[in-house]
């Protein structure tokens, strides 16, 4: 009787385990596509964010580009001001020269 007993639990444990190895199986499979498609969406919002970045860098570098410009107008019209103005003190001053030597 024991051995009878013995052989039916033993064939009862051989035939629920290949059973719950396959549930396990299941569950890591679809845990394993459950990651796979994180992956997928993580690396698609990258690259969304990698394209944005881009064009940030784009639109700084063209800004950085026009102030540059900028800079090089302002400073060359100050000093073509700066001779302007030192250009009339000199016609000034030599008009000034000029009439006082006629009188």
């Amino acid at each position: 009787m024991r051995k009878i007993l013995c052989i039916i639990l033993t064939c009862l444990i051989c035939s629920i385990t290949p059973i719950v190895l396959a549930v396990d199986a299941t569950e890591l499979q679809d845990k394993q596509k459950e990651v796979q498609e994180q992956i997928n969406k993580t690396n698609d919002e990258l690259s969304d964010l990698k394209m944005d970045i881009t064009e940030n860098l784009e639109q700084v570098q063209k800004l950085d580009e026009k102030n540059s410009n900028s800079r090089s107008r302002t400073i060359r019209n100050i000093r073509e001001s700066t001779n302007i103005t030192n250009n009339n003190t000199t016609i000034r001053r030599t008009t000034k020269k000029n009439r006082t030597r006629k009188i």
